[in-house]
């Protein structure tokens, strides 16, 4: 009987290289792992590899010769600038989130004293 020469779900793709399944799919959306899903699973968590393209691509993207190297830092060259940006964004998210904060504390303690008013003239 042959051994199987495929790896058919992330469990077994992430025992094979010896990382997390969390890893192994961040790698398919960060660097390309080049996974298969058949036409008719329309969901993410069926997947096809063959192990020999696997260890090709474990070969050309983590061992790349010049060219490829320079390719993968511009990858990662952009997807640091995007993530740069977002955290931009949620730090001004942040900044208006402190503000509006600032501002309902605030009014909660006028509405305090202004209701602790009332209770005094209510009881004169």
């Amino acid at each position: 009987m042959m051994p199987c020469t495929f790896l058919t779900s992330w469990k077994e793709i992430a025992e094979y290289l010896g990382k997390s399944i969390r890893t192994v799919q961040r790698w398919e959306h960060e660097f390309g792992l080049p996974v298969c899903r058949p036409e008719r699973d329309a969901s993410k968590a069926t997947v096809l590899i063959e192990k020999a393209a696997l260890d090709r691509w474990i070969r050309s993207t983590f061992n790349p010769d010049e060219t490829s190297r320079t390719q993968l830092n511009w990858a990662l060259l952009e997807r640091s600038k995007q993530l740069i940006a977002e955290a931009a964004i949620l730090r001004e998210e942040h900044c208006l989130l402190v503000q509006q904060s600032r501002r309902a504390r605030l009014e909660m303690e006028q509405s305090r004293r202004t209701y602790s008013q009332l209770q005094v003239v209510r009881l004169a």
